[in-house]
């Protein structure tokens, strides 16, 4: 969301002036929060975080560049390499110790954590388990051998193996029902409006961003998450289905 709003500010119509003079009068606020989240983002030492999150800025920069000149997007993919450059310098050793510290669980663990999860899913694969029951459905596929690893695990660490694990076949079709009504605005204002676009993409880059962390983590099992990527489906969706303003239509019609 924060790289959103730089490039927002890089590729304003209204915006005149050199880049930097952009991000000054438009992009200061969005800049400290990609700085910020950026440095949570190392010292988490999250192997799937930093892939999800550097796919999907990535594709953000690639993407999103119809109002930056080449040159432009240039220096905003040198800028993000020297700024993660630099998180990682100041780490330090935080982000090594971290790293090591959880390569065991994924590894192996996250192995026999999948692997008995889907061995609960087939147990019961139309209604699931039930809600909350994460814990109780596994507790039958521990073996001593993955017992100490898998008491510890209160979630699944993969979103659909999750819905699929608590509420079967016919739960998950729902909740997938459920996101695609929230995304599908964003697919088909992608396709009709022509302001603002760079905040669709962003995001649409959002989703993506957290169903590729989902795959690996447990990250919508958190309710603050949850919410938050609540409140960017209704953004975009909001942008997506809005209408011009009065202005808008008077410029427009040369009012």
């Amino acid at each position: 969301f924060g790289l959103t709003g730089v490039l927002r500010a890089l590729g304003s119509d209204g915006a005149q002036g050199v880049m930097l003079d952009r991000i000054g009068r438009m992009g200061g606020l969005p800049l400290v929060l990609l700085i910020f989240a950026g440095t949570c983002l190392v010292l988490t030492g999250s192997r799937g975080g930093i892939m999800a999150t550097g796919l999907a800025s990535m594709g953000l920069l690639l993407w999103g560049q119809e109002r930056l000149s080449g040159k432009n997007t240039l220096i905003a993919l040198l800028f993000m390499a020297f700024g993660l450059l630099l998180l990682l310098l100041i780490s330090g050793s935080v982000l090594g110790d971290r790293l090591s510290a959880t390569g065991a669980l994924e590894a192996s663990g996250r192995e026999d954590l999948w692997r008995a999860g889907m061995d609960a899913f087939f147990e019961m694969p139309l209604q699931g388990h039930g809600m909350g029951r994460f814990e109780a459905a596994l507790a039958g596929q521990m073996t001593p051998e993955t017992a100490p690893e898998l008491v510890q695990q209160g979630a699944a660490h993969n979103l659909l193996l999750q819905w699929l694990l608590q509420t079967g076949l016919i739960g998950t079709a729902g909740g997938l029902m459920l996101l695609l009504a929230a995304v599908w605005p964003l697919l088909k204002g992608l396709g009709r409006r022509r302001s603002q676009r760079i905040m669709l993409k962003g995001s649409a880059m959002i989703v993506l961003m957290v169903m590729i962390h989902g795959m690996l983590d447990y990250g919508l099992e958190i309710p603050a998450v949850l919410w938050w990527f609540s409140a960017f489906l209704g953004l975009g969706a909001g942008i997506a289905t809005g209408e011009r303003g009065p202005e808008s239509r008077s410029r427009s019609s040369g009012a």
